[in-house]
């Protein structure tokens, strides 16, 4: 359920001229109906007008006070300048004490403040002064319920809204997002159905909720069909944009459920310093310094594995990876490695963990042919067992606002040696990346230090 977004952008000018032109005995002011959760639909839109009465008998000039006072509240909400916003409307206030909008409108700056107690009281009390103007007031007491985790309560007050309006479609599209959040999907998409079916201008809204729920709880075919319905609606509008982005997501999200799970690379490069020790290279040792000699070679690279427990927000599964490494006429620094891996996977948005276990065995070496071929990689062919190998790998993932992401990686591995040369080793690890998305592209810049013993 969304927050609260009022916003008007009036002169104080021509609030003035509604006022001092009304044939009423009373000053009207003029004021944005505003809700708890429809924004999704109407996003800084203007949802409508409600007249307030004004305290009958005071001069003009302590309306147009009152009236200076209230602009000045709706254009601080607009910028979301909250704390003017709430200094304003207290002023208005203290003019006409009675004005009911100037008091919603105080509440609604209290919701933004977070001074959710001294909200609910004021809307609390429009509704028992005045439940048929101030209706609106159920949904914004639903709101903070919601924003608070407490959906059964804002469930609790939308009944009511329910029981005052029944014919109300904005009812039954604030209960559907309530019971989305509670997870109770059939009442959620009932809710949502009922909607429009008392106003089918909501169509495409609809059709864009019971999508978002289907996602949720992963029925990945019915989600397609319906982000489909609600592009079909009006493609150009916000929300039909938004649906038509959403289903490649859905694509992807169905893939990522699949059980199995299967990788592979080929590369092509060319190397001006071979290394005397690739074996040490790739398991994180020291930079030996290189042969001084340049080589071609071709890597490849293989995993896959089956995932046990699969759910969206744990995963426990079990692969295999190989690994090669071959160079055109440096064949003894040939590696092939097999590498039997289990993990452990927490999906816990924004916060992602994952250990991984593997026990990976390296080969070293090969033989040079006399004709080079197409293809170096050996895949451990004329090779001798080199290195056993265990790793330990905590990985800790923190998705953040405007397109940040930070990688945190702790490593411990285990080298057993089977040359009986190199002295068995093990090494600790630990770095962290930060990486940035550029907007509207797949480039992604990142920085990181590392340290390893």
């Amino acid at each position: 359920m969304s927050s609260l977004k009022p916003r008007v952008v009036l002169a104080t000018a021509l609030l003035l001229f509604i006022v001092f032109l009304s044939p009423s005995s009373h000053a009207r002011t003029v004021a944005v109906q505003t809700g708890a959760s429809h924004d999704v639909a109407n996003t800084g839109a203007v949802k409508g007008l409600l007249l307030a009465q004004s305290t009958e008998g005071q001069d003009e000039k302590s309306q147009k006070n009152a009236i200076d006072s209230f602009a000045d509240g709706i254009e601080a909400l607009d910028v979301q300048d909250f704390e003017a916003a709430e200094r304003s409307f207290q002023q208005a206030l203290s003019i006409e004490p009675e004005n009911k909008e100037f008091q919603y409108y105080l509440a609604v700056a209290y919701v933004r403040l977070k001074k959710e107690d001294e909200a609910l009281r004021i809307f609390e009390s429009l509704l028992e002064k005045d439940p048929k103007n101030y209706f609106k007031a159920y949904f914004d007491i639903a709101g903070v319920y919601s924003s608070q985790g407490r959906y059964q309560k804002a469930l609790d007050v939308l009944t009511l809204a329910e029981q005052a309006e029944p014919a109300s479609a904005r009812v039954y599209l604030e209960k559907g997002y309530v019971y989305k959040n509670l997870r109770d999907y059939e009442q959620a998409i009932h809710s949502f159905n009922r909607a429009k079916e008392l106003d089918p201008k909501e169509t495409q809204l609809v059709y864009y909720m019971i999508g978002a729920v289907d996602l949720e709880r992963e029925k990945f075919e019915n989600a397609d069909l319906m982000f489909k319905k609600a592009v079909e609606v009006a493609p150009q509008t916000p929300l039909g944009q938004s649906a038509g982005q959403t289903i490649p997501h859905v694509a992807i999200a169905a893939w990522a459920r699949k059980p199995w799970y299967l990788t592979t690379t080929l590369n092509w490069g060319y190397d001006d310093n071979v290394p005397r020790n690739p074996i040490g290279e790739i398991t994180g040792g020291p930079v030996s310094g290189g042969l001084g000699k340049g080589d071609q070679f071709e890597t490849f690279f293989m995993t896959g594995g089956y995932k046990f427990l699969n759910r969206k927000d744990m995963e426990i599964g079990a692969g295999y990876s190989l690994f090669s490494l071959g160079y055109r006429d440096w064949t003894e620094n040939n590696v092939t490695s097999h590498s039997p891996h289990v993990y452990f996977q927490g999906n816990f948005n924004p916060v992602y963990f994952r250990f991984q276990y593997d026990f990976t065995y390296f080969y070293a070496g090969g033989k040079k042919q006399s004709i080079n071929p197409p293809v170096f990689l050996t895949f451990a062919n004329n090779s001798y067992a080199k290195l056993r190998m265990h790793s330990f790998v905590p990985t800790i993932s923190i998705v953040e606002p405007y397109d940040l992401r930070t990688d945190i990686n702790f490593s411990y591995l285990i080298k057993d040696y089977l040359d009986g040369v190199t002295a068995d080793a093990s090494r600790y690890g630990a770095d962290i990346t930060q990486s940035y998305k550029i907007p509207g592209t797949d480039c992604f810049p990142r920085i990181g230090y590392r340290h390893a013993y």
